[in-house]
Parts: structure tokens; sequence; C-alpha cells
């Protein structure tokens, strides 16, 4: 009986210090009084006799704790317990559809309890702690001298017309600390005169309280004594506490302080304060109370539960271990053991955060980022991005301890991590260099070509990545010789981290499903995938979660109202509006002959705002553009992208309707569906032609699938023909494209679609031009850069490109005199033009 007594007599206290923790901090409507009037006087009355839950539980904690023997150790423990389960609450907020802007902030509040000083009522218990520390274990009772100048601390502010000592809000550490140590004094005495003592703490406060609406010069000062620091409702508290500790003993002391955990986790409070935000509560003084003693139950519930695992033997040997540890002063030999435990695992950690922050360092080409304004990238990396920073160290650490677990080899684990991520971090640059985005899944299927993409590479690097494996490779060898790491991995511990990094590494499967717990954590920690920019995605994220945000692909969202019927019923529709349509017309597109010719990176550069040039350097196809019909079109890309841009020309489907994670339909889509509809299903016959390699974007795949007899590309069964490059290009000149469509036209003479897509000509010699043009941009000062002299420099050094005007009409030419029906298509970058001729 007296146990219940007791835990009713603790939970109502702690109901109480809560309620004013939690009640007030939501905003009821009541706290909107100000005037000189009785409402205003009730509100800070009612408000006034909640604050002093708050101060009695810390007199109790005070009383119970002060004379512990291991201070030191549960200082820690208590420190241990508010990281531990503060950061376990925050983590289950962050799995929810939680709805909190701010969530780095709080999670950084639960990590950092004392730096950031989240938890004042636990880190003033800490504080009374270390100062009840420096008087000697054997004085039982607070010294008087110290009890009196803490009652002065308390009482000056009451006299002062300002709060001197600042203690206001989360400022209050120093204040809950004095109050712990005061708790210390509490002793049995004379219940009588303190019972006196409180109930004339409680009127002088009703009447301090009632009239300073009345009396405040301009109701900014109503709330002057309604504060926990109020030298009455430190009485109060302190005369309540007399009384208490003869009717209640010590609690489970992790208890209360698990409570307090709750009250004062930002993330949890975060909620708490959405849900009093929306209807049917909006803020309602009634409701907002019938909330606040909710989440309360619920918070006590919670900690009972977080108690009971605190009683479990694992929890206890690690507080027996803290209590083992904070009394001895450790020897020279105790430190080094105690290093050669940890410091492995603390090596590991600080090498994976190292990474992380280089890598997502060096996916900036200069010192500045744009994140809505420019920052510096060491500020916005270390300040910004924190909690992506630790996502991938958790990462790259679980992979590390993976493979040690699987070798038994500690340094060569370390080094091949290392190197992978170097190589990794290499890849992102090389390709952000070549095509202005970091290397993303859908790359993985370019390995089949890894040897074309290594001829890429400069020989530079090459020596450069060469000398770095020799170097890794003494370096391991060094290492595991003169300083072995012994892994001795309990069988529990082994399989441990072998399932915890494929559990890490496989749940980018889901990281795209809205609404699933590892979608809203990463949502929480403020992970922006950025599918509509890559590579500033991988700049804000660090390429290794900017390429896992990639994994999980989602090709569409489903539109509303979509069923088999309703596109049957579309179907119907547009076939009899093609009857009306067709009924005068008399062609076969099957014995017609259509050249879809797809021009890479090719641009018009009079488009270009600013640039007037006195000669087009593309005059003959834009002669062919008047003659004919042609013109611009929209892209849903600017610069490379030219498979996507095949693709839509093929299929007719707009990229733009496929989900932000399905960027090269070529690669993630196309060999997944069991028919692939595209223009090709028109003829009898159809062939496909690319001068170059042709399992760059797994062309050699997609184009039977799409339904092509052949496909002529370099290393093909079907040779190119006529092989002639221009200048030192390495790549083959329009000329090659032209002469094999010709030669394809000759061998086939009926019907057929031919798609031909043309090497970067055009690319290879307008990079000679923008060579010049960037050495005469370090000649001239920033004001000459935008001035009408270095217009007249891009004019002067913008060249024709005769070499591909003469052949478009050249191609022209040489198909009219065929006998045959046919229609050229050409796509570029900025045109669009198609001609026609009947044979």
């Amino acid at each position: 009986m007296q146990g219940l007594k007791n835990k009713i007599s603790w939970g109502l206290v702690l109901f109480w210090a809560g309620f004013a923790q939690v009640y007030w901090n939501l905003t009821p409507n009541i706290t909107e009084h100000n005037a000189a009037n009785i409402r205003t006087s009730v509100y800070l009355i009612i408000k006034g006799l909640t604050l002093i839950g708050p101060d009695l539980l810390v007199l109790l904690l005070g009383y119970f704790l002060y004379n512990r023997v291991d201070k030191k150790a549960l200082v820690v423990k208590i420190w241990l317990n508010t990281a531990v389960f503060g950061c376990l609450l925050s983590l289950a907020i962050a799995l929810t559809d939680n709805g909190i802007n701010y969530y780095p902030i709080t999670i950084f509040n639960s990590m950092l309890p004392i730096l950031r000083n989240s938890y004042p009522l636990i880190t003033g218990v800490m504080g009374g702690l270390i100062i009840a520390s420096l008087f000697p274990t054997q004085q039982r009772m607070v010294p008087q001298r110290l009890i009196r100048i803490i009652w002065l601390l308390i009482a000056l502010p009451f006299l002062t017309p300002v709060n001197i000592w600042g203690w206001n809000d989360n400022f209050l550490t120093l204040f809950y600390a004095c109050l712990f140590v005061l708790g210390g004094n509490l002793g049995h005495s004379n219940n009588y005169r303190w019972g006196l003592v409180g109930l004339g703490s409680l009127v002088i406060n009703f009447l301090c309280q009632g009239l300073i609406p009345f009396l405040s010069y301009d109701g900014t000062t109503i709330n002057r004594f309604t504060v926990v620091t109020n030298l009455f409702t430190v009485l109060a508290a302190y005369s309540f506490a007399k009384l208490l500790i003869q009717q209640i003993s010590k609690p489970a002391i992790s208890y209360p302080l698990s409570v307090m955990v709750f009250l004062s986790n930002s993330s949890v409070f975060a909620v708490v304060y959405a849900i009093a935000e929306r209807k049917p509560i909006s803020h309602s003084t009634v409701a907002t109370g019938a909330l606040a003693l909710s989440a309360i139950s619920i918070y006590l519930l919670v900690a009972g539960l977080w108690w009971w695992l605190l009683t479990t033997p694992k929890v206890r040997a690690i507080n027996q271990w803290i209590s083992t540890t904070t009394a001895l002063s450790f020897t020279k030999q105790e430190r080094a053991a105690l290093i050669k435990r940890y410091g492995p695992n603390l090596l590991v950690a600080a090498i994976s955060y190292a990474i992380a922050a280089a890598s997502m360092l060096l996916m900036n080409n200069t010192w500045l980022i744009s994140a809505g304004k420019y920052h510096n990238i060491f500020s916005y990396v270390f300040t910004q991005r924190e909690l992506l920073l630790l996502l991938t160290t958790l990462l790259l650490f679980s992979a590390t301890k993976f493979i040690q677990a699987i070798s038994n080899r500690y340094w060569f684990s370390l080094a091949l991590i290392i190197f992978i991520n170097a190589a990794f971090v290499i890849a992102n640059r090389e390709k952000i260099a070549a095509r202005n985005e970091p290397v993303l899944p859908v790359d993985l299927s370019m390995v089949k070509v890894a040897g074309s993409l290594f001829g890429m590479v400069s020989p530079i690097l090459w020596v450069g990545v060469i000398t770095g494996i020799a170097i890794l490779i003494v370096a391991i060898y060094w290492l595991e010789k003169h300083y072995p790491v012994k892994l001795r991995f309990k069988s529990r511990q082994r399989w441990g981290y072998l399932l915890l990094a494929p559990i890490l590494f496989g749940s980018c499967v889901f990281w795209n499903h809205a609404g699933t717990p590892i979608n809203n954590l990463l949502l929480s920690i403020d992970d922006k995938p950025m599918f509509y920019n890559q590579l500033s995605g991988a700049r804000t994220n660090g390429p290794l979660v900017q390429f896992m945000n990639n994994v999980d692909v989602k090709i569409m969202d489903k539109p509303s109202g979509y069923s088999k019927a309703r596109m049957e019923q579309i179907v119907k529709k547009y076939q009899s509006q093609a009857q009306v349509v067709n009924r005068y017309r008399h062609n076969d597109l099957k014995r017609q002959t259509v050249i879809f010719n797809l021009n890479e990176s090719f641009s018009d550069p009079s488009r270009v705002p600013g640039v007037n040039l006195k000669n087009s350097p593309i005059s003959e196809i834009k002669k062919i553009q008047q003659q004919n019909t042609g013109g611009t079109m929209i892209s849903s890309g600017y610069g490379g992208g030219t498979a996507n841009m095949e693709y839509m020309t093929l299929t007719g489907y707009s990229v733009s309707n496929f989900s932000p994670t399905l960027p090269v339909p070529y690669t993630q889509l196309v060999g997944k569906l069991k028919v692939n509809p595209s223009i090709v299903d028109s003829f009898n016959h159809a062939v496909a032609i690319h001068p170059y390699i042709g399992t760059f974007y797994n062309r050699t795949s997609v184009y039977p699938k799409f339904g092509f007899d052949k496909f002529l590309y370099l290393g093909s069964k079907d040779k190119i023909r006529h092989q002639h490059r221009i200048d030192r290009s390495p790549y083959l000149s329009d000329q090659t494209s032209y002469q094999n469509v010709i030669d394809q036209l000759r061998s086939y003479p009926h019907g057929q679609f031919i798609n031909l897509v043309t090497c970067k000509t055009t690319f290879h010699i307008l990079i000679t031009v923008i060579t010049i043009l960037n050495g005469i941009m370090l000649l001239v000062s920033p004001r000459e850069r935008r001035s009408t002299k270095l217009m007249n420099l891009v004019q002067r050094f913008t060249i024709p490109i005769t070499p591909l005007s003469g052949l478009s009409s050249r191609l022209m030419e040489l198909t009219g005199r065929l006998r045959l029906s046919f229609t050229v298509t050409t796509c570029r970058e900025s045109t669009r033009m198609t001609w026609q001729r009947m044979g």
C-alpha cells in the first residue's frame, strides 16, 4: 500500500511539473489576456499555481540525490540517459509524417543537451550534483552559508525592477542547480510552521499576481511574478517539499528523469504544438489543457517502458561500468588499454566522416554554392548539412565494419573503403565535367562499355590513380606489419555488422516511397534529392546519398481517372477522328521512306541573347529550313540528354510525364516493358545508324525492343562505312553519317524508316572556339567581358559550320535522285526542320 501511495504521489508531482512545462508553451488562448481586468488576474494566478510544480520536482530530486556517493557517475548517467533517450524520441518522431520544418535543430537539441541548454530542468539537476560534489561526502547537510547565498540570489530579483540574473525560458540551468542544492537542505521539521509559510507564500503570490495587471505601467510587466524564479513561488514549493518528504520515499531515479526528457524534448513538443494548432483544438484554453494532460499521460507511460529497459542486465552492466570508471584515476596502462579497445572504431568513424565531408565538398568547382542564396561551401556543408554528413558517415562506417567482419583485416578494410570512395568521387567529377551531372545508378548499365569510358579519361589521371593504388598497397602492408589490429568479433557482433550494412544500403529501395518511415526520416533530416537538378542534389546531399536517392525509381504517378476502359474510349475517339482526317489521303506510310536525323550537341549561336552575328554559321541549314517546314520546339532539357531527345522523338512520349526518379528511359524503362510503341511500328523495315559506340545508353538492346531490323554502329555486324573525321576530332564526321544513309537507301529501295544519330562533330568545333575565347577572357577585365568589344570577339571567332551545312544540302540532293517518296526530319538542340520530296 505504501508503495502504491508513493507512486501516486510522484505521479502527481510529475503531472504538476509537466502541465506547467507543456500547457503554457502551447500558448492557449488564455495567455492572450494582458489588459487590466479580472480575467488577466485569474489567468496569472492559475499560471502561478502550476509553476510551483517544476520547482517542487527539482527540490525533491535534490533531497533524494544530494547525499549520493557516486555523484560524478550519476552526472554521466543522467547525461547519457538524456542524450540517448532524447535522440530515440527525436528519431521516432522523424519516422512519422511530423511536418516539423526545423527538425535538424530539434535533433541537435537531443544530441547535445548541455551545449545547447535544451533541457534546463535536467542540466540544473546535473549542475546541482556537480556543486554537491565539491563538498565532503561525510557532510550530509548543505553548508548554511551556501544556503543563505542561494536564498539571497533568489530574493534579489523580486526586490529589483528587472530580472537582474536573466533567469527566463531556457536560461534556467543555474537557477535549477540552486534549487537542487536547496533540496539537499530539506529535512524533517515542524509541519505546522512550514504549512503556514507555504500558505502565506501562496497568499502573497495571489495578491502580487492579481494586482499586477492594474499596477503595470504599460502591461509589459504583468508576468513579473508569474515565473518559476519568483521568490514566493520558490518558498511555496519549498514548504510543500518539506511536508511531502515525510510522506514519500526515494523513487527509481531514472523514471522521473526520463519523464523530464520527454517534457523538454523539442521534437516531441513540436508535434504536440502542431496538434494544438489544428482544429478542433486551435489553442482553445480547455481543449489545449486536455491535450496537455493527454500528452503527459503518454509521457508517463512511455517513460515507464524506458525505465523497464534500463533495468535489464545489459544496461545494469553499463551502469556498473560507468560507476567503476568514474571512480578510478586511470593509470597510463589503463588509458592505453581503453585506446586499444575503442580507438580502432573511433578511427573508422573519423575517417568515414572525413570521406563524407570531402566527397560533398569536391562536388563543387568553386568556393560558393547556391542554395537559395550563395554560401561558402565550408560553412554550408558543416553548418547546414551536418545530418546528411552523419548519414553518409554511418553508411561508410557500416560498410567498413561489414568488410572487417568478412575479412578480419582492419587496415585492408579501411583502405578498401578509402579506395572505393576515392574512385567514386573521381568518377563523379569526371562525369560532372562531361555532362554536368553526378554518377547515377543508371550509369551502372555502362559497365559493359567500361573500356570505352576508360579511354576518355586523361592519361595524367590514370597515372595519378595508379600511383595512389601503389601508395595504398604499400601503406596497407606497412600498417598490417607494424601496427596490426586484431579484430575479435563475438558471434552476435559479427552477425550484427554483416546485417547492418545490407540493411542500411538496401533501405534505399524505399527512399522515395512517400509516407514510409524511411522517407519521413530523410525528409526530416533535410535530404533534398533534386531530381530535376542532379548536380545540385549531389552538392547538397553528397554523391553517395544522391546516388541512393535515385535507386528507388517510380515510372510515373497514376493519373486520376486512369483505367483500361478509359484508355479504350480514348483510342476509339482518335481512331474515328483519324478516319476523318485520312479520308482524302492516298499515301501509304509503309511505302514512304522517313529519315529521322538527330544531331548531337548542335545549336544555333544566333539564339544566344546579346550576340549579333554578321554571318550565320549555319546559313545553309537555315536556307533549307526556310524552304521547307521547320521551326523551334520546347525541349525537356538544356544541353546533353541526346538519348532522351531520341526517346521522345521515336515514341512521342515526353519525359516530363515521367517521375523525376526516371531521368533516362532508355536504360531504366524500355527493357522492363513488354510492349514499346514507337514510330517503327508503322513500317515494314527500320534501320538505326549511329557512327559511334552502340552500347551507350543501352541502344543495342533498346533498338530491337522498338522493332529495328538493323543497327549500324562501330563494332556492329553491319559495318559503318566511309569513315571520315574532321581535323583531329575523335568523332566520325557527318559526311560518314549521311553516306551510310545513302548506302541504306540504295540497298533497300522500298519504304522504310531510318533513325540517324550523328556524333558530336559540332561540339568538337565549338570546344576549340571556346578554348580560344577562354584564353581571351583571362586577358580582359570583368567590365570588358560584358562590353561590345567582347561581343565583337565572339563574332570574330564564330566560324561557319560548313561541313554540316553542305552535307545537309548534299543529302537532300542525293535522295532527290532516288525514285522514292521520302521525308527527312532533322532534330537539333534548338532547331527542328522537316523537308519532304516526292521522287
